[in-house]
């Protein structure tokens, strides 16, 4: 049988048919034009990526009968012996079975004498790593002065096992992984050569399983060829690689996303039942998250967008990106798990009820898919997002929108003292502001300012201090700088209530939650902080806290911050004495449980001190 397998058949035999090494083209190019090429080469790189072939070429190059060249004939004697693997000053070493000491000095006599039909004599040691450290000693001093006739190409996929003394000695050159589409691309050129018929997808898939490869890319298609009889089909080559398809793990993610715990179960099994490389699907899924991550940040400028299929789009389009993070997070630390796993099924299957169990619950639900070339069900939180990623227009159709109320603030003590210390405002039942100018209505969440369409001011009520937005009918824009009037009473509220509602980060909420309140008024508030938490204090932080506090309360608001002696409890030290009333609790509740004392009377157990915790 004379067939001759496709890596052998399209090793490229020129630099210009090299796919993916370009930088090692250029270098080595240059080199031999100015005829200034090093006498020790070293290619490293990972398997099927062309250290060999570079070889070979830089062999031709240096033994072409045109002379020495960069762009060899290939059609003289000595490079049809050289592509045939015949040619006697072309000496290939497996470094692998001649590890030996006597193997290397063996090697090296033969070196002083001169080439026998060729311009140079070329000594190409693959896999170079395996020698032993007294192989290595022995070629150093011939590897560092050769004769003018030798040239020596070292070849390794492990270079941190050379010592340095080989390295010094070398140039070095780091061979790439190639990409997805480079080995596409390349395999395609040679089915059309080839007079085969394929789909693109099963080439997609071929290139993707080669890892950066160029010959397992097409060992792969050469099993490819034969599994499907001669032509190459999607649904074969997922069979033949034990993968599955993109729509498939697609789907899952997709579930995931949306929280729909029945469809990501019902997907699992499809995927169960073909019995797919567990492995792959999580790194498929890695891979689709990345790419709707990228989407979500870079939009149209995200790479691939063009080729980017509609799906995928709406995809990104109606995924929280905190949960697009999370899910990725939970996969890549899971995807150790699915390969140690003794039943890798299962482990995988707990992954994705993982990944369900750690969905938040206000990011589960899908938003409204703009452009995205299909509908998906909206929760109440993705609305929430949705409406405020897109300003309203005055002249546009309106809807009734409905957001759903906050939790009432908890009654707590004051921090305050009597109104003497806190005089407020005696309440309003009307707007303060003229029907003209009707007031805006307070978003549930404190948001960056935007225009907001609002009902007629006669029937505006006075609202909340967190009213959740209901519009019911087209109204002139009003500006977001409009507050709310405030309750009467508000100032009699505990810091901590009031501190609760402000979307707060970094030193700012630091400085809120180490401060006590001396004065609330509707026009200034006035805090102290310890010496213990002085840090907290400074310009930046201050003004942070002012201006929200003006966004949330009043716009003329004025904040003064002093450290000093802290009498009221701060926010913190109510937050700590709750939580050791809770752990109190929960700990008094473990010790007299029943199930407990009878384990205490029977077999002597006890609470370890610290391992109870309250729940919620």
């Amino acid at each position: 049988m004379s067939y001759q397998v496709l890596a052998r058949k399209w090793r490229p035999k020129s630099f210009a048919t090299l796919t993916g090494q370009d930088h090692v083209v250029r270098a080595l190019g240059n080199a031999l034009t100015a005829q200034k090429l090093h006498h020790a080469l070293l290619f490293t790189g990972t398997r099927g990526v062309g250290k060999t072939t570079i070889a070979r070429i830089v062999a031709k190059s240096l033994n072409c009968l045109t002379g020495i060249t960069a762009n060899p004939c290939g059609e003289c004697v000595n490079c049809r012996d050289i592509d045939a693997g015949r040619f006697p000053d072309l000496l290939e070493i497996d470094a692998a079975s001649r590890t030996k000491v006597d193997d290397t000095r063996e090697l090296l006599d033969s070196v002083i004498y001169a080439p026998s039909r060729g311009r140079m004599k070329v000594y190409l040691i693959d896999e170079v790593h395996m020698l032993s450290l007294s192989s290595f000693n022995a070629l150093l001093k011939t590897l560092e002065e050769p004769p003018p006739h030798v040239q020596f190409v070292l070849a390794t996929t492990d270079p941190q096992k050379l010592p340095v003394t080989v390295l010094s000695r070398c140039l070095k050159f780091h061979l790439k992984r190639l990409g997805v589409g480079q080995i596409a691309g390349n395999l395609s050129q040679i089915l059309g050569a080839e007079g085969i018929a394929f789909e693109a997808e099963a080439i997609a898939e071929i290139a993707r399983a080669a890892d950066g490869s160029m010959r397992d890319g097409l060992s792969l298609l050469d099993q490819a060829i034969a599994d499907g009889g001669g032509a190459l089909t999607h649904a074969g080559v997922l069979a033949m690689l034990g993968t599955v398809a993109r729509t498939a793990v697609q789907a899952l993610l997709a579930a995931l996303l949306a929280g729909d715990a029945v469809e990501a179960h019902a997907v699992l099994e499809d995927l169960q039942s073909s019995a797919p490389g567990y492995r792959d699907v999580v790194a498929r899924m890695l891979e689709l998250l990345h790419q709707l991550a990228l989407i979500q940040v870079l939009g149209e400028k995200a790479p691939g967008w063009d080729e980017t299929p509609a799906d995928v789009r709406a995809l990104a389009a109606s995924s929280a990106p905190e949960l697009v993070q999370l899910h990725y997070q939970l996969l890549l630390k899971g995807w150790r798990e699915v390969l140690d796993a003794p039943e890798p099924r299962v482990a995988f299957a707990m992954l994705v009820l993982r990944l369900l169990a750690f969905t938040p619950a206000d990011t589960a639900s899908a938003a409204p898919v703009a452009g995205g070339g299909g509908t998906l069900t909206a929760g109440p939180a993705a609305a929430r997002r949705s409406a405020a990623a897109t300003p309203m227009r005055a002249d546009a159709p309106m809807a009734s929108v409905t957001a759903p109320m906050p939790a009432p603030v908890p009654a707590l003590p004051s921090t305050v003292e009597p109104a003497s210390r806190a005089p407020t405002r005696p309440a309003d039942p009307t707007p303060s502001a003229p029907p003209s100018a009707p007031q805006a209505v307070e978003p549930a969440r404190l948001a960056e300012p935007r225009p907001v369409r609002a009902a007629p001011a006669a029937s505006t009520p006075v609202p909340a201090p967190r009213p959740a937005p209901v519009v019911e009918a087209p109204a002139p824009v009003v500006e977001a700088s409009t507050r709310p009037s405030l309750p009467a009473d508000w100032g009699r509220l505990p810091w901590d209530a009031l501190i609760e509602q402000l979307p707060l980060k970094g030193m700012a909420k630091m400085l809120a939650v180490h401060a006590a309140a001396e004065h609330l008024s509707p026009e200034a508030i006035a805090l102290v902080v310890d010496e213990d938490n002085e840090t907290c204090v400074s310009e930046r932080t201050t003004r942070e806290l002012e201006l929200a506090l003006r966004e949330a309360l009043h716009p003329a608001l004025k904040l003064s911050v002093r450290v000093g002696n802290v009498v009221a409890p701060t926010p913190l030290m109510r937050m700590d004495e709750r939580r050791s009333q809770a752990q109190a609790a929960a700990e008094h509740a473990a010790e007299h449980d029943p199930v407990m004392v009878g384990l205490k009377a029977g077999f002597g157990a006890r609470v370890i001190p610290g391992s109870v915790r309250p729940v919620g």
